[in-house]
């Protein structure tokens, strides 16, 4: 049985199918800092209303959304703020929910 609060890299690919067909938001990706113990990647996925690429001031965050790096994920908080361990070369993808295009 699938624990949707905690989702596996397998829910995510499933997710990720599902939602083939709608264009994905904008999702800056923050500063990477050391952190004790690894590195990790932080940021916001966030309405882009204003079509920039850019988070600015008024432009709400999405919460519930799924971010990961290949192998961990992560959801986006009440705020829209997530952040995941990364390694050197990696990469930061989000899972588009349904209802939103690029700007």
């Amino acid at each position: 049985m699938e624990d949707l609060a905690h989702p596996t890299r397998r829910d995510v690919v499933k997710g990720g199918l599902a939602a083939a067909g709608v264009a994905a938001i904008t999702s800056p990706i923050g500063r990477v800092f050391a952190a004790e113990g690894g590195t990790t990647v932080s940021g916001f996925v966030f309405e882009d209303a204003g079509g920039t690429g850019k988070r600015s001031a008024g432009e709400r965050g999405i919460a519930g959304v799924t971010v990961s790096n290949g192998r961990d994920v992560a959801m986006t908080d009440a705020e829209g703020r997530y952040e995941l361990p990364i390694e050197e070369a990696a990469i930061i993808f989000v899972i588009k929910p349904t209802g939103y295009a690029p700007p």
